[in-house]
């Protein structure tokens, strides 16, 4: 499958400014993890409470840390799969194997 450009130079710029924007000023919470707190704050984000605010290019420069490709590993190696560069990988949405309708019985998700 070709690999497509759904946005422009200019359209990628204003998603990234104003995803600065948000967590900057608004941030995100992370309930209950003291570990992730911690991790933030050793990165260089301003911890406050369970409230995480990111200065304007902190989550870029970790971004890019991360490798651009890398291996995700079946259980039957076979199956094992190259996730980014020109990989294409399709999978189904992930989430629970079993639900409980509202009469409490359990039965597969759909």
């Amino acid at each position: 499958i070709n690999v497509y450009e759904v946005l422009d130079e200019e359209g990628l710029a204003l998603i990234e400014k104003n995803t600065d924007t948000v967590l900057e000023e608004i941030g995100i919470i992370f309930r209950d993890d003291a570990e992730a707190l911690q991790l933030w704050k050793e990165a260089g984000a301003d911890v406050k409470g369970e409230r995480v605010h990111f200065p304007k290019g902190l989550c870029r420069s970790l971004l890019k840390t991360a490798p651009s490709v890398y291996t995700q590993h079946a259980r039957n190696a076979e199956r094992s799969v190259q996730i980014g560069g020109n990989a294409t990988v399709f999978a189904p949405v992930y989430g629970p194997p079993f639900v409980r309708d509202l009469d409490g019985v359990r039965r597969y998700a759909t």
